[in-house]
């Protein structure tokens, strides 16, 4: 669990709910609690004590000049003790978050400079479980879904609190 003051800018993603669901089925601790189904923009993002003015007026000036995208997830995304559904659509407005804030590595560097986007279904799932998700989120796909707003969020120690959201053009 990352400290408290972390933030993050998501796109949530209401219809893929469903895929959350599927893999709670399976095990209820492979879904993350907190936050509903989303696409990560960026993580970590300006920690809470670094948050001022111009950085969340920023946020909103870049997320109102996002077009909002209508998605088709359709693709099944494995890797050892994860499951997820590729989002590639959301790629370019990823980019744009990236471009303003260079010096941020998405997830502190761990998967590249530049993952794709997706939709965490499941984590910490052995073998078996990744292969149960897999079937169950396959038969709810394609699945379309609207992304239409970006938010900011911080972890608190009430867990993860919206601290602003903004609308896509």
């Amino acid at each position: 669990m990352p400290p408290i003051g972390t933030t993050a800018v998501v796109i949530e993603l209401p219809p893929a709910e469903v895929l959350l669901r599927a893999a709670a089925s399976v095990r209820a601790s492979l879904v993350r609690t907190g936050l509903p189904a989303h696409v990560t923009v960026m993580y970590p993002f300006v920690p809470v004590a670094d948050l001022g003015d111009d950085t969340e007026r920023e946020f909103h000036r870049l997320a109102g000049s996002i077009p909002a995208a209508d998605l088709l997830l359709r693709r099944l995304v494995t890797a050892p003790g994860f499951v997820a559904v590729g989002a590639g659509e959301l790629d370019p407005a990823i980019a744009a978050f990236r471009d303003v804030w260079p010096d941020l590595r998405p997830y502190g560097g761990r998967f590249g400079e530049s993952p794709s986007a997706h939709v965490t279904v499941a984590l910490g799932c052995d073998g078996t479980e990744a292969r149960r998700v897999g079937e169950r989120v396959r038969e709810l796909l394609p699945l379309p879904a609207r992304a239409e707003a970006a938010h900011l969020v911080a972890l608190t120690d009430r867990g993860w609190q919206r601290r602003t959201s903004a609308r896509f053009a």
